[in-house]
């Protein structure tokens, strides 16, 4: 698909929605419904992951890379900040 991502996303909801069997009648306004409620779960979880990834970058160059500087001040244990850097893909900023 050439659009863009959101366009992409609902399409292929409402592609899998038309051609899967259900246990019940789904109707097409409610396949609309359900491929414009994932589509804006998809938005937001982007925009919360850039929100974290781009406040603790912040906050670990403010704190010269010292992790456990970081931690305190954001008020989160050590080895759980390690966990979500990593999950983000932050890489050490030293």
């Amino acid at each position: 698909m050439g659009g863009n991502n959101i366009t992409d996303t609902k399409n292929i909801i409402l592609e899998w929605l038309n051609k899967e069997k259900a246990p019940f009648e789904i109707d097409s306004n409610s396949k609309e419904l359900i491929a414009d409620l994932c589509v804006e779960w998809q938005y937001e979880t982007q925009n919360r992951e850039k929100f974290e990834k781009d406040y603790l970058t912040s906050q670990i160059k403010k704190h010269k890379g010292n992790i456990s500087k970081t931690a305190e001040f954001i008020g989160m244990e050590r080895s759980a900040l390690h966990r979500k850097l990593k999950s983000l893909g932050i890489k050490s900023l030293n």
